[in-house]
């Protein structure tokens, strides 16, 4: 098959554009200027917006102590809008069975174009261009939401404002996403007979390439000659996307002696965000650029990672877990201490041994512990508890956590190559009142230090890990690219195990990636929060497994939930942080400052 295009001079083009043009033995396009190989391309918008709203009024009959009629109202509005933008390109292919040739007395153009054939032969007049396109993707969203309810008793005809409640609240997300990639490489594509490449003038290649079969190249088959500059450039393939969410309800009413109380204040958070790159790089087999790119490798674009309707899932999942915990956090203490109260009672009736009965007695005492300790954070945050927050009791609170966590942190008999040991309470820390213990920073992380399939570590026949005489798991650094463990924490890999204050538990101490020493200020900062926080945020979570390490296999969700709730627990770990770390002088000023305020 032969094109040609001639007897126009500067007229005499020859454009293919997102089409392919293919014969079984040879095809030849020749044309007596310009020779155009373009891709075709395909948009797709997306825009929308939704606006709700309700009202209601009702009257509700109450029975019990205070029966009666309520009369309740409520409003609710919420609003949003996202916006999307796509860009794909469907490239022009030239193909042969044989030989694909190009002649061209001016410029030669592959913009999103491929020629492809066992031999390819280019003779270009002026300069050659083989760029390559990238898909692209954008999108916006966002979305609010309010609303308020009012219930107001009726007692004999009569509003009872002495007993009013009601609630107010609010919630926003928003998730922003940005794609692009060459998802097929723009070029010249020869196979074991070679390319035959000669040019006029300059030659450009932006992610464009330039390429043959080893066989080829071993036989020097292959020929490029340009006349002005050789000019490569790489193109650089990225996909992100980030979400946040957050919620807030608020509730308060009248008691019946009058006062203003808080009912049902709860707040959720969610997060999500992913990110990809890749290079497409410039090429000609064995002359320039990337050398070592030959004809069939595979594409070096990067696939799209966003998906609106399942991070919009995410954002509100974790969103509707926090809230739930905060919301529910007195329900949830009262459940769990009556369920382990229960059922440490019925042991207790059973055991016949002091030993026993003692070792039985001492969890009974160890959870009516936990349970004030749970109640003074209640109180702390939501200031509804009736605790007397004084700095003795938060810091008694917050001495029995910190003794928690450490005897939880002690389970675990470590991970070793042989030289470097990490297991929980390895870290170096001048810790809590001298005590030399590091609790700051995330526990081990098997999934990450072993893989989720474990093949960084010795293993069982069955996949299990296979642990050394001292019970620890045992790391390759033969399956971890010849790096020891030491090496393989300062990975990229290695780094998302530790945690944004301390890093690792038993690691060297960081706070948001800066390394610090023990005894210094940061030291005794990430340690005064340490106890508090890994008892709130991972024990009674449930984040953490029997050896006191991060729970392996955690879903998705688990995984965001545990991620949020990290973060989360800092706040109502600050008041036992404080108590550990200011001096009682500030703690007085502080009571003298809250009496005033009353």
């Amino acid at each position: 098959m032969t094109v040609v295009a001639t007897g126009a001079e500067e007229r005499s083009d020859i454009t293919v554009q997102g089409s392919s043009v293919s014969a079984g033995r040879d095809v030849s396009l020749i044309a007596e200027d310009e020779i155009k190989l373009l891709a075709a391309e395909n948009t797709a918008n997306q825009q929308s917006s939704s606006h709700s709203s309700s009202a209601s009024i009702g009257v509700s009959l109450n029975l019990g102590v205070q029966t009666g009629l309520s009369v309740g109202v409520a409003a609710s509005k919420g609003t949003g809008q996202a916006d999307g933008q796509d860009t794909a390109w469907t490239n022009a292919r030239l193909s042969a069975g044989e030989t694909a040739s190009l002649a061209s007395g001016g410029d030669t153009t592959l913009k999103g174009a491929i020629v492809e054939a066992p031999q390819v032969i280019a003779d270009v007049g002026g300069n050659l261009a083989i760029e390559s396109l990238q898909d692209t993707g954008t999108y916006d969203s966002q979305q609010h939401s309010n609303g308020f309810s009012i219930s107001v008793p009726i007692l004999g005809g009569v509003p009872d404002l002495k007993r009013i409640g009601g609630s107010i609240g609010g919630g926003k997300s928003n998730i922003d996403s940005d794609y692009a990639s060459v998802n097929e490489q723009s070029g010249i594509r020869a196979g074991d007979e070679g390319f035959d490449v000669q040019v006029g003038g300059g030659t450009t290649l932006t992610g464009g390439a330039i390429t043959s079969t080893q066989p080829a190249i071993d036989e020097g088959k292959n020929h490029f000659e340009t006349g002005g500059k050789l000019t490569l450039a790489d193109i650089t393939n990225q996909a992100e996307y980030e979400g946040k969410g957050a919620s807030i309800n608020l509730g308060a009413g009248i008691s019946l002696d009058g006062k203003l109380t808080p009912q049902g204040t709860s707040a959720g958070v969610g997060e999500d965000e992913n990110s990809a790159g890749s290079m497409t790089l410039a090429t000609i087999s064995d002359i320039a650029g990337n050398k070592n790119a030959r004809t069939g490798d595979a594409e070096t674009g990067i696939a799209p990672i966003f998906d609106a309707e399942k991070v919009q899932r995410e954002i509100d999942a974790q969103v509707q877990i926090t809230q739930t915990l905060t919301h529910q956090a007195h329900q949830v203490v009262d459940a769990y201490v009556q369920t382990e109260r229960k059922s440490l009672q019925e042991q207790l009736k059973t055991v016949e041994t002091a030993a026993d009965k003692a070792v039985i007695q001492q969890q009974l005492d160890d959870l009516l512990l936990q349970e004030r300790v749970m109640n003074v954070l209640i109180g702390a945050v939501t200031g509804m508890g009736g605790t007397a927050l004084t700095r003795g009791t938060l810091s008694a609170a917050a001495d029995e956590m910190r003794r928690i966590t450490i005897e939880n942190s002690e389970r675990f008999a470590g991970v070793t190559d042989g030289t470097t040991k990490l297991d929980n309470i390895s870290g170096e820390s001048e810790g809590v009142r001298g005590d030399g213990v590091k609790t700051g920073g995330t526990r081990a992380d098997l999934d990450i230090l072993c893989g989720t399939d474990n093949k960084r570590c010795a293993t069982n026949s069955d996949g299990s890990l296979n642990l050394n005489e001292k019970g620890q798991v045992v790391f390759l650094p033969s399956e971890a690219d010849g790096k020891t463990l030491a090496e393989f924490l300062e990975t990229d890999e290695g780094k998302k195990a530790a945690g944004l204050t301390g890093g690792i538990q038993g690691w060297k101490g960081t706070f948001f990636g800066i390394p610090y020493a023990a005894g210094s200020w940061m030291d005794k900062l990430v340690e005064s929060f340490g106890g508090s926080h890994d008892f709130l945020g991972g024990q009674v979570t449930g984040l953490y497994d029997e050896q006191g390490n991060i729970k392996r296999d955690m879903s998705d969700i688990e995984r965001a939930a545990y991620n949020t709730w990290s973060v989360a627990a800092i706040v109502p770990s600050a008041p036992f942080a404080m108590a550990e770390l200011l001096p009682p002088q500030v703690w007085q000023a502080i009571s003298i400052f809250l009496k005033d305020a009353k």
